[in-house]
């Protein structure tokens, strides 16, 4: 066993040996030893006269130890990360690789849907004009010029708030300006 595990109890002054326990390999390297910190723990009380075994800082084996157990736990942390963001990554390529196939097929099919689409709203828009001129035609002179005066009215109310509200929007245009 390795000396530099023997410490002494400061009331009977017996040898304890910490590792001695349960530890049937003789690290050269305590390091190597993978159940070290329950060992140590286990042999914080001399078994002869039962007082806790006093000792002034942890012997540097014991710190390498905790040193190396937090670099562990950290390199795992590490290592999950690395592995959450693969993975991340690894989800993020898949939706490109279903985008660009659904692009691609989208590319196929778009002129033929876009020309369908065109066509549709050119006959829907030569029914309503043939709709808007049978309802013309059914007008007498009295309703038709009702109509166009309200027609005339309508444009003329959209062009004054077109204008009032082309004024609003250069009036906040410059006091950005000027905030600036």
């Amino acid at each position: 066993m390795c000396k530099i595990t023997y410490y002494a109890c400061g009331c009977c002054e017996k040898l304890i040996d910490r590792l001695s326990s349960k530890c049937d390999y003789d690290p050269r390297n305590i390091l190597e030893c993978m159940n070290l910190e329950e060992r140590v723990s286990r042999a914080m009380y001399c078994e002869s006269c039962g007082e806790a075994c006093a000792f002034k800082k942890d012997h540097s084996f014991i710190a390498r130890w905790r040193e190396f157990k937090a670099q562990l736990e950290a390199l795992k942390k590490v290592i999950i990360e690395r592995c959450e963001h693969k993975a991340k990554l690894r989800a993020i390529e898949k939706e490109q690789r279903e985008c660009k196939a659904h692009l691609k097929t989208l590319e196929r099919a778009q002129p033929k849907v876009l020309e369908k689409a065109i066509q549709k709203a050119h006959e829907k828009e030569m029914i309503e004009r043939r709709k808007y001129k049978a309802y013309l035609e059914t007008l007498d002179e009295g309703q038709l010029e009702a109509l166009h005066k309200a027609q005339q009215e309508a444009r003329e109310k959209a062009h004054e708030k077109a204008i009032i509200d082309q004024r609003k929007y250069q009036a906040l245009l410059e006091e950005f300006e000027r905030g600036w």
